[in-house]
């Protein structure tokens, strides 16, 4: 009897572990992000074409911040397809299927 809660806590906690990682903001979501890099990147072409000197170092980092930002956002979201991976964690999981049998 003491076995049945447990288990059916560990089935309970995978479901819902599959169904938050199956649900994603809105499109609408990264194509706002996609417009706000877009701005920024504007109005910092517009106040850079206004001085005599341009500062390369200001424009590459400009433009490696708002690419990395980007990229980390877009790649925690979907965690199993990116860089960032959290297939670490689902070692355990398998780990524990693997004594079951």
């Amino acid at each position: 009897m003491l076995l049945l809660p447990v288990l059916n806590a560990m089935f309970d906690i995978t479901t819902t572990r599959t169904e938050a990682a199956g649900v994603h903001p809105p499109l609408i979501t990264f194509a706002m992000l996609g417009a706000l890099t877009l701005a920024c990147s504007l109005f910092a072409g517009c106040d850079m074409a206004i001085r005599r000197h341009l500062n390369v170092l200001y424009s590459i980092a400009f433009a490696v911040v708002l690419s990395v930002t980007a990229y980390v956002i877009i790649d925690l979201e979907y965690p199993r397809l990116g860089f960032m991976q959290i297939s670490d964690s689902d070692q355990v999981l398998v780990d524990l299927r693997k004594s079951m049998n």
